[in-house]
Order: C-alpha cells, then sequence, then structure tokens
C-alpha cells in the first residue's frame, strides 16, 4: 500500500492517541535523536492507517505537530502555527 504524500491536498492525517510530543520536562529538546523515537511510532501508525501524517499531542492533549512537520492550520483568514 502507498502512502500519499503530504503535498497532496486530498491527503488526510490522523491524531496519534498512543504516541505524544516528548515534553522538555522528559526529553532534552537541545538532543534532537532524544525525541525521534515518538515519531517514528507516529509516522509508523501513520502509515498503517493509509494516511499521510500522523498529528501528534503534547503531555496535556493540545495539538504539538505532525510527526515529520509542524502543523499550520488556517481558519477564518488567520494563519496560526
Amino acid at each position: 500500500r502507498t502512502m500519499k504524500s503530504v503535498y497532496d491536498t486530498a491527503a488526510k492525517a490522523i491524531v496519534s492517541q498512543k504516541y505524544r510530543r516528548p515534553s522538555p520536562k522528559f526529553a532534552d529538546q537541545t538532543i534532537h535523536s532524544n525525541n525521534q523515537i515518538h515519531s517514528s511510532l507516529a509516522c509508523d501508525e501513520a502509515s498503517r492507517a493509509g494516511v499521510a501524517a500522523a498529528l501528534m499531542l503534547d503531555e496535556e492533549g493540545y495539538l504539538a505537530e505532525a510527526h515529520a512537520s509542524h502543523v499550520a492550520i488556517v481558519k477564518g483568514g488567520t494563519f496560526y502555527t
């Protein structure tokens, strides 16, 4: 099964319920490799679901980022990051 490109306007994303973006409390944000396992696992979850990306939440349940990129939303003509 081929996963859709994240640049495909018809691509869909899922919210990863299993894997959260690690907080600075738990992973040193200055050491990039500390943060990759969660993103890799979320990517696997997205791939199994046949979607382009997994949206990851932070420890409090707020949208943090996608598994391989940041997230931006346009709502009512306003750009949110």
